[in-house]
């Protein structure tokens, strides 16, 4: 009998999920705990904060 890991489930699915991320989730233990938790998506509300912050919450995401 195989083995499925957790890993092999998210992989499958065919629903995909989407965070969006603003002041509140925008720290670097939220985004790896989406990443855990199963998010294929990230949204950045640009509704708070300006350029530079924002910038700095695209490189959490990409490093997390």
């Amino acid at each position: 009998m195989a083995v499925v890991t957790r890993v092999d489930l998210l992989k499958n699915r065919r629903t995909k999920t989407v965070a969006t991320v603003g002041p509140v989730s925008s720290s670097s233990k939220t985004i790896e705990q989406l990443l855990l938790a199963g998010v294929n998506v990230f949204r950045l509300n640009m509704s708070h904060g300006d350029h530079a912050s924002h910038e700095q919450v695209f490189q959490k995401i990409l490093t997390a």
